[in-house]
């Protein structure tokens, strides 16, 4: 879900709109296909625990990516 919306993909804006569109039905989408596969788990409360994660790592993702860059330029001295 990340990576659909990352900011220095190179991308028309329908494609980026298009993106945005998918990511916004991900959860929805996963929870129906652990429904279909006979999971009973599969319930509302899947999509809110998906939403929550997501968010999590969506305020994580600017300092991981620091990281891995600064990783980067370490390995390349």
């Amino acid at each position: 879900m990340l990576l659909l919306e990352a900011p220095d993909l190179r991308m028309a804006d329908e494609f980026r709109v298009y993106c945005a569109e998918l990511r916004a039905r991900i959860p929805r989408a996963h929870v129906n296909q652990l429904g279909s596969m006979g999971s009973r788990r599969a319930s509302p409360d899947w999509e809110r625990l998906i939403t929550m994660r997501y968010e999590e790592y969506a305020r994580d993702r600017h300092d991981v990516r620091a990281a891995a860059m600064g990783l980067e330029s370490s390995e390349k001295a």
